[in-house]
């Protein structure tokens, strides 16, 4: 594919701001952005890279006459122009051979190189469709070109306002085949001045326009966008592992799990990381090299251990291996009783005799919940309620009729049921009471409940975050009609219900964080 540069502004603003060198000589952490862009093209396999320039850059000019001497790939126009649309025009008119298809950009656009990939790779994979554009949901342009679309991606609208929920906007990265480019040669006729123009012609003309949100697209117009830009670089260099989870570990949850999983990824790609994925029984050690953390949502054991690898060479895991094992249901209660954090009465069975131990133990409990302890919950089967003896027996004996080597037995706490989302060392704290299920006779009792002090919930999951070395988690709590708090369940990584969206962006920030902190 051909690939096309328009470098032909004059970056007055930039002027202005006290940077004296034309805009395409721009040095971003040791390489210019024109230096950039044929760099990128060429390592996605450009036949021809076409850049356009004004005549009033003779330093601009040199450098590319001498590049062109270098590489047969550069077609340099140097041209003055009244728009970066006739700058197009230009371009054409000024091609050895018709475009079959082409790459169009400013020289000032700045993206994540892996996103750039991905989006040719698509481009090339979809030979039905006629435009791709590249769109972004950060907007920060002074005069943003809203972008409307279906559930497809198709784009439905070009406009000067926003005329859907979705916040797109162009991104000034063009993938164009035949038909939109003989749209260019009709607006070029028409007298089109504007590339935004252009744009919503060719969706009047019926082409299959579609677009392609690369997360986070920057813009160097003001001397601060800079700094911006080369932050926004560095980030491309920090390459973040995020391992899936299995799905037998997501019982009942596999979606909600996916979609905080999806989220992550995605606003790691918009911060312009390199992201790897990986599901947790794919996953070796040739993943975990050079990368400077680890995003895991993996519970299994395999998994686990190979994570403890990475941990021995400093990189940051959140979930840490050594946390989400202490999420196994006789560690955390053990953990939790030794450090004084209320929780229920329990007790390990490892046999089948459970008469002495409720006689013992349990004689003024009028329930109990059987747990399987040898593992992070698999089924509904691994935590049952029993009303009563026989009920308690008969559950015991079928945890072990499934090689189920031992389990918990635990009092029930009659109160209301209220989950907790956390975030340590954040402001991310959330809690709700969920609606009623089939054990609500047990967990949501009816009355008048204390109100929830949120500081409290707070020093509460702090103090088991430290304890189970946690980071990202959930906890099931009842509360007594006293207004005391036990803690019946810890979840490494929840799916985050309602709240993922707010989860994942505070998640990011703690990698980002710690990537930062890595390199310092």
């Amino acid at each position: 594919m051909k690939y096309a540069i328009i470098a032909a502004g004059e970056g007055s603003r930039l002027r202005e701001e006290g940077i004296e060198v034309p805009k395409p000589m721009v040095n971003l952490r040791g390489e210019m952005l024109i230096e950039r862009l044929i760099r990128i093209f060429k390592s996605q396999g450009a036949e021809e890279i076409s850049i356009i320039i004004n005549a009033h850059s003779p330093e601009l000019r040199r450098y590319l006459e001498g590049v062109t001497e270098k590489d047969g790939l550069i077609n340099l126009i140097v041209e003055t122009t009244p728009s970066s649309a006739h700058s197009f025009y230009a371009i054409l008119n000024n091609s050895c051979r018709p475009f079959e298809e082409l790459c169009l950009t400013t020289v000032d656009t700045i993206f994540s190189e892996d996103v750039f990939k991905s989006y040719i790779d698509d481009f090339n994979s979809r030979k039905d469709i006629d435009a791709l554009m590249a769109v972004t949901d950060y907007v920060d342009d002074e005069k943003p070109l809203w972008v409307k679309t279906d559930e497809r991606n198709k784009i439905l609208e070009f406009s000067s306002c926003q005329k859907s929920e979705r916040a797109l906007v162009s991104g000034g990265i063009y993938c164009l085949r035949k038909k939109a480019l003989s749209v260019a040669f009709s607006a070029m006729e028409q007298g089109v001045e504007r590339m935004r123009n252009y744009q919503q012609m060719l969706v009047e003309s019926g082409c299959e326009v579609f677009a392609f949100n690369f997360g986070k697209i920057l813009d160097i117009d003001h001397a601060g966008d800079i700094d911006k830009a080369e932050f926004f670089i560095e980030n491309q260099n920090k390459r973040v592992l995020c391992v899936g989870r299995a799905k037998r570990f997501s019982v009942g949850c596999e979606h909600k799990d996916k979609r905080l999983f999806d989220l992550i990824c995605q606003a790691l790609q918009k911060r312009g990381m390199r992201v790897c994925v990986v599901e947790e029984d794919d996953l070796c050690k040739e993943h975990l090299q050079g990368v400077c953390s680890v995003v895991s949502m993996a519970r299994g054991k395999a998994a686990t251990d190979m994570l403890d690898y990475v941990c021995q060479s400093a990189t940051e895991v959140l979930n840490s291996p050594e946390g989400v094992r202490n999420c196994s249901r006789e560690r955390f209660n053990v953990l939790l009783q030794d450090a004084g954090i209320p929780i229920p009465r329990f007790i390990l069975l490892r046999h089948r005799n459970i008469s002495s131990i409720r006689r013992e133990n349990f004689a003024d409990c009028n329930s109990l919940w059987i747990k399987r302890a040898d593992a992070l919950t698999m089924c509904a089967e691994d935590v049952v309620p029993a009303r009563n003896d026989k009920e308690l027996a008969d559950y015991v004996d079928r945890m072990f009729a499934r090689q189920i080597d031992h389990c918990l037995i635990c009092e029930n706490i009659e109160g209301r049921l209220v989950k907790v989302y956390r975030i340590a060392e954040s402001e991310f704290l959330e809690y709700f009471f969920p609606s009623a299920n089939k054990f609500s006779d047990l967990e949501n009792i009816s009355g008048e409940f204390p109100d929830i002090n949120r500081k409290f919930l707070k020093r509460l999951s702090d103090k088991v975050a430290r304890v189970l070395k946690l980071c990202v988690f959930g906890m099931d709590l009842i509360q007594t009609k006293e207004g005391k708090f036990y803690v019946i369940d810890v979840n490494d990584f929840p799916s985050f219900s309602d709240f993922a969206l707010q989860a994942a962006e505070v998640i990011c920030d703690k990698i980002e964080g710690l990537c930062n902190r890595k390199r310092m």
